[in-house]
């Protein structure tokens, strides 16, 4: 069984487009559709702004066109809006709809984490965990994730579960990593469920249980992790935590093998050649 390695999950990921919205964002359309083309950036409300730069952003009712959400999040971020720093953030790390600067994409996940904004503070984190546009510092990323992760944020709580489990930036404390790997694995991220199965499989900061981690394997394996469908085909194949079942362990062991684990791969060809 392998444990995965901490991933670079997608920075672009700050906040969903919420139903909630959606009445705002149709008024700010409209105006839109009712003004200039150029006079698009002069919706008053900074509410307003983010929910039609979110619709620029993402080419929801209007053709997409990352400049003009840049704008609209700019004109939000600088009245406060949290969640349009985080945006703005996120777009000037990227470089979409701006030139891509570091040093300022830090500058408005910190002006939106200082708020509470959890997507940021996890945001803020990773930059501080590779030193993009900041010295890298491992405390200052254990920090930052750990607000997030209490304030909810899934990938915050997997990525602060990796920082105690590996001991970066804080004591490692096996218990610690194997709590937050489950809090955002019941909230249904993949790479979470997988960790938490390995933890159940292997019984480190939680008491072995082969049950348990065919489980969390399973709702990862569903999800698509590969090294999740390849810990769980070892299962299957030995008949731990499940019922014994050699086909059903090459399938997922042809379902990572597709999925680019190379440990998978190998099995499948040595069953294509007649070997175990």
């Amino acid at each position: 069984m392998r444990l995965l390695l901490f991933q670079q999950d997608n920075v672009t990921r700050v906040e969903t487009m919420k139903k909630a919205a959606y009445s705002h964002l149709a008024a700010a359309v409209f105006a839109v559709f009712a003004l200039p083309v150029s006079a698009d950036t002069r919706v008053p409300d900074q509410q307003a702004q983010y929910e039609l730069a979110q619709a620029y952003e993402t080419g929801s009712g209007v053709e997409q066109n990352h400049e003009r959400a840049a704008k609209l999040y700019l004109k939000a971020a600088r009245k406060g809006h949290a969640g349009a720093q985080a945006h703005l953030g996120t777009m000037y790390h990227e470089g979409r709809g701006v030139k891509e600067n570091a040093k300022t994409a830090v500058s408005w996940y910190r002006k939106a984490a200082s708020q509470g904004n959890g997507h940021a503070q996890n945001n803020l984190g990773r930059m501080y965990f590779y030193g993009y546009g900041v010295a890298q510092d491992y405390k200052q990323a254990f920090e930052w994730f750990k607000q997030a992760a209490e304030s909810g944020d899934d990938t915050a709580q997997k990525n602060l579960a990796y920082m105690y489990a590996h001991g970066t930036g804080v004591e490692q404390d096996m218990k610690q990593a194997a709590h937050w790997y489950e809090q955002a694995a019941k909230q249904g991220l993949a790479e979470a469920q997988a960790e938490i199965g390995f933890l159940y499989d292997e019984g480190r900061g939680v008491e072995a249980d082969a049950q348990k981690a065919a489980l969390w394997y399973t709702q990862a394996a569903d999800r698509g992790s590969a090294v999740a469908q390849y810990n769980l085909g070892h299962m299957y194949l030995e008949g731990r935590g499940v019922v014994k079942n050699v086909e059903k362990a090459h399938a997922l062991f042809q379902q990572s093998c597709s999925g680019g684990d190379e440990d998978a791969c190998k099995l499948v060809s040595q069953a294509a050649q007649g070997g175990s």
